[in-house]
């Protein structure tokens, strides 16, 4: 290419692609604001203002405004208007502004002149030529437009950043059938960036398609409007180029999507394609062509499809009638119970998830209505050759996981029990998540009330269903960490390995011969006789097979790219080969609408084949470049979500280190503090000793100065015996003395231990407290603050909207050593979980082959186990049915 990938246009060639569509391809591709959680996100509006009624607007309790996540900035609010007031409104744009103000064609006063106009201005008026606002150039705005701009910035600025604003200038563009708004910006006002620009739909609706702040930046979304839509475009978005590649001609589409359909005029005139694409638009499904829409039929009770050319009511569908106050019966949730809008076989019971649409209504007894209502279902038609690569919207595999995950659990596709059982632990990742979460969690799981396994499981294998459920439940721990999405995609890459995977089967009776010389001959004697060997057709995404009495083991297989064309007439269906003319294969149905059937589906799945062959549309691009984005959004969300939870986690870890340490210092504490009890209680006993060996002393001493009175009576009396008693005394007194010195002694060390006592007192009485401020700051303030904030971060961060576009480039702040170790680590830990995964099924595979009931064996289950042990597989099969030139498998289709 000449030109880099950096200034390639990704806008016009969108533009041009919607320019050329038809309607009904504009409104399965476009985006529904209402219908597309994952591009836009409704936003509360809490406020509550009186309404001026001559504006038209509805409450605005009943308004819906929502932002656009992958453009900041961006609102849309879903028609606040009623249809008076849209109207109203449509008359004052064609009636009074476009005679009023300066427009695109000079006299307004002629009626022929409106049908030229393209533009108005009121307010200050627009400089085409030099792209700015002439502040010279002014008309009056009139005061209703100045009322409604106010009243729809007060309501939204409730939630938005949009400022409250009066309008300086307005343009009023004129729409036709065949008019375009070519890519454009609107950032010609000095502060752009700071007002808000609002846009208002009446009428038609269009496509609009909102890019980026260069054409070269991303490929632009396409949006639906309706009439009475508003577009409010705030900060960054004013610079984004936008513009308006078709306006929608058919006005019975805008009926089908306001709900008016209460005309019994136009219902009788309702195609299918009609409702077909209401059904797309409104699940905001845009790979319509895997789908179709079936309904029983009330001739021969049998399912069929909806023809999309005929109308609805001139195919025979039944009608059933209906009470609107009585409720319908709810579907008991077991094993066998049929959900109609994913079986291919029919349902048994009522559901609230089909398609009804209301015929008629009239009014009986006792204010009951009562209606008729026609009940279609929606299933997949068409599959994938490979699913894991073609499918691209998440609501498209999603859609696919139900309908496959219902055909096995009713046995309309084969699965041996030990893939049933990983199938089911991947459908209970995908509805629940991780298996520990879920335990460690307060909600209670209830494996009883899920249906896990196909009925024969429990038939032909003696495994009780708790040993069942352990089993699965162990299967399911080895899927932790994986998404919804990655968990539904798994579980239908893992069918798609299955035999019956995509192929839907019909009961055939072989026809002599094989070519267009001998079909004349033979068509008498066949329409005469029933013939020929039974044979089962299986039709799918790959081409055409043959089986005899096994489903398991084609017999012969055509790719479409083996087969030119397929014709049907009445009960008979030819092939018609390439390369050889004359090699054609007629066979019968048993019926001439499962001959249609066939047909359609061989015609369906051929056209399918070849448009993979050939090169991507502008539509397959578009949407693989948003699911793209989408996917590398979910991808940085489930990143930066992860870090977060490895962060937490740390955070948590050293939360939990840090009460171990303060567990740790207040056990220490707290022996210390038991230490000094004992210190103190030791030495209160010390003193206690010393103060009864003060007092006992004290006692001696006045005992022996008793005696020394006594002494001296004695000597005062015996003259002879005062020496004898001088010296007794002399004695004593040194007694005296040295009792007095140990009893002052005594007592100033009971004083001294009194007042250690009282210091180790004081000392426990702190490490008291220290022990407390230890146990509530640290254990309840640091801890669950630190959780608090941990879990504030997570939630800001999985909360803030991103944009869907590529992002700029950022430098990787982390070292790239620490991403590569985090990959090594990631990769080796899911090699982990793979082999374990790989152990546990070979495990069960031995626990069903030693517990399996041989009696209650079938044909299928026989066929199987003769396949697994020559080693083949759905592959194997299907290359050794497609040896060999395309002559030499007619020859043996002729042989069968």
């Amino acid at each position: 290419m000449s030109a880099s990938s950096e200034n390639l246009d990704l806008f016009t060639p969108v533009f041009k692609h919607f320019r050329h569509l038809s309607d009904k391809d504009c409104l399965i591709q476009a985006y529904s604001i209402t219908t597309h959680p994952t591009l836009f996100q409704q936003c509360p509006l809490n406020i509550s203002i009186d309404v001026d009624s001559s504006l038209g607007l509805q409450p605005i309790s009943t308004w819906s405004l929502y932002s656009c996540k992958f453009s900041n900035g961006l609102y849309f609010l879903s028609n606040p208007f009623t249809l008076d007031g849209q109207r109203q409104w449509i008359n004052r744009c064609l009636n009074n502004y476009a005679r009023q103000t300066r427009t695109s064609v000079g006299d307004n006063s002629d009626n022929q002149n409106l049908t030229r106009i393209r533009w108005a201005t009121l307010g200050y008026h627009y400089d085409w030529t030099n792209k700015i606002y002439k502040q010279d150039d002014h008309t009056n705005i009139p005061d209703e437009l100045v009322q409604l701009s106010q009243t729809i910035a007060q309501v939204i600025s409730s939630n938005t950043n949009c400022p409250m604003i009066y309008p300086e200038a307005v343009i009023i563009n004129y729409y036709h059938l065949n008019s375009t708004l070519c890519a454009h910006t609107d950032h010609s006002e000095y502060d752009a960036l700071t007002k808000p620009l609002l846009s208002i739909s009446f009428g038609n609706s269009a496509i609009f398609l909102i890019g980026g702040q260069t054409k070269t930046e991303c490929q632009p979304s396409p949006m639906l409007l309706h009439s009475g839509d508003i577009i409010i475009m705030t900060g960054t978005s004013r610079l984004c180029f936008h513009a308006i590649p078709r306006i929608l001609s058919d006005p019975f589409l805008n009926d089908i999507l306001y709900k008016n359909i209460d005309d019994d005029n136009d219902k009788g005139t309702v195609k299918g394609h009609t409702l077909f694409s209401l059904v797309c638009q409104t699940i905001g499904l845009r790979e319509h062509w895997y789908f179709g829409l079936k309904f029983l039929d009330k001739i021969s009770n049998e399912w069929t499809w909806l023809q999309m050319n005929r109308t609805i009511l001139s195919q025979p569908i039944q009608i059933q009638s209906s009470i609107i106050s009585s409720k319908r019966p709810e579907s008991p949730n077991s094993t066998d119970n049929l959900k109609p809008h994913l079986l291919r076989s029919p349902p048994t019971s009522p559901s609230t998830s089909t398609l009804s649409l209301p015929l008629s209504s009239s009014s009986a007894s006792g204010g009951q209505q009562s209606i008729n209502i026609l009940e279609l279902y929606f299933v997949v038609k068409f599959y994938p050759e490979e699913i894991t690569n073609e499918l691209i919207q998440d609501i498209t595999r999603h859609l696919f996981y139900l309908q496959v995950k219902q055909d096995i659990l009713n046995m309309d596709i084969y699965c041996p029990p030990d893939t049933a059982a990983h199938l089911a632990s991947l459908a209970l990742q995908a509805k629940f998540g991780d298996y520990d979460q879920i335990t460690s969690s307060s909600e209670s799981l209830n494996l009883e009330s899920e249906a896990l396994l196909p009925l024969s499981c429990f038939q032909k294998v003696e495994l009780s269903r708790s040993d069942w459920f352990d089993r699965i439940i162990a299967l399911w721990r080895t899927h932790a960490s994986l998404a919804r999405e990655e968990s539904e995609m798994a579980y239908l890459k893992h069918a798609q390995d299955l035999d019956m995977f995509g192929l839907s089967f019909f009961e055939i009776s072989k026809m002599q011969g094989g070519n267009k010389s001998n079909l004349s001959s033979q068509q008498q004697q066949s329409d005469q006789s029933s013939i020929a060997t039974e044979l089962w057709l299986g039709i799918d995404s790959l081409g055409i097979r043959f089986y005899k009495k096994n489903k398991l083991r084609p017999e012969v297989f055509f790719s479409w790219s083996d087969i030119k064309s397929v014709t049907a007439h009445d009960k008979k269906v030819i092939l018609n080969m390439t390369g050889d003319k004359n090699a054609t294969f007629a066979f019968y149905s048993g019926k001439s609408s499962v001959s249609k059937e066939i047909l359609d589906l061989a015609t369906g799945n051929h056209e399918l084949y070849m448009k993979r062959r050939r090169e991507q549309s502008i539509e397959i691009q578009q949407m693989r470049y948003f699911e793209e984005q989408q996917q590398k959004e979910k991808h940085r969300t489930f990143a930066r979500e992860r870090q977060l939870r490895l962060q937490a986690e740390k955070e948590r870890d050293e939360i939990g280190r840090k009460f171990d340490e303060y567990q740790q210092q207040m056990k220490d504490i707290h022996d210390t503090l038991l230490k000094y009890q004992e210190a103190a209680e030791l030495l209160a006993r010390k003193a206690h000793i010393s103060s009864e060996e003060a007092r006992l002393q004290a006692e001696k001493a006045l005992e022996i100065e008793t005696q020394l009175e006594r002494c001296k009576y004695e000597i005062s009396r015996n003259e002879e015996e005062k020496r004898l008693y001088a010296r007794q005394i002399s004695e004593c007194e040194q007694i005296i003395s040295t009792l007095v010195n140990d009893s002052v002694k005594s007592r100033k060390e009971a004083e001294e231990l009194k007042i250690e006592v009282a210091k180790w007192r004081v000392a426990e009485a702190a490490a008291r407290e220290k022990l407390l401020s230890i146990t509530q700051l640290n254990q309840s303030i640091a801890v669950t603050n630190a959780a608090a904030q941990a879990q504030q971060n997570l939630v800001q961060s999985s909360s803030s909207p991103r944009a869907l576009s590529p992002p700029p480039y950022r430098p990787i702040l982390r070292n790239q050593e620490s991403n590569q170790s985090d990959e090594r680590a990631l990769l080796i830990e899911k090699q982990s979980k793979q082999a374990q995964l790989a152990l546990q099924l070979q495990d069960l595979k031995n626990v069903i082959q030693s517990k399996k009931i041989e009696e209650r064996q079938t044909f299928l289950d026989k066929a199987y186990e003769e396949n697994l042990a020559v080693g083949d597989n759905k592959y194997s099969t299907i290359q050794k049915a497609s040896s060999g030139t395309a002559s030499k498998r007619m020859a043996m289709l002729q042989d069968l």
